[in-house]
């Protein structure tokens, strides 16, 4: 439960700008997949209520505080760097890998 509804919430996010809106709708979410693939796939059927709802309540509480527009394009920022960083790499042990074979012939 916890991981299905943390990792949809993660993604979803930075739709919503309404802390209520957003809290209701992670809780809506937690539901509809208790409802469904909870109780469906585990023996003792769906969790109770209030157990999806503090469920709920955390992911939404801490996406909300953690996961903003700002921190977002940081986010972004910090791994197109790194993945700017990686191509380099790569080329600069591609271009080794070459002179290695050049110079073995």
């Amino acid at each position: 439960m916890f991981n299905l509804t943390r990792q949809w919430a993660y993604r979803a996010r930075l739709r919503y700008t309404d802390f209520t809106e957003w809290s209701e709708t992670v809780y809506a979410f937690a539901s509809m997949k208790n409802a469904s693939v909870i109780a469906d796939e585990f023996s003792r059927g769906p969790m109770g209520e209030g157990e999806v709802a503090q469920i709920a309540k955390s992911i939404a509480s801490w996406g909300w505080t953690r996961i903003t527009p700002e921190q977002t394009e940081a986010n972004r920022k910090h791994w197109a760097k790194n993945l700017q960083r990686g191509r380099i790499a790569r080329k600069k042990s591609l271009i080794e890998e070459l002179k290695k074979v050049d110079d073995g012939r």
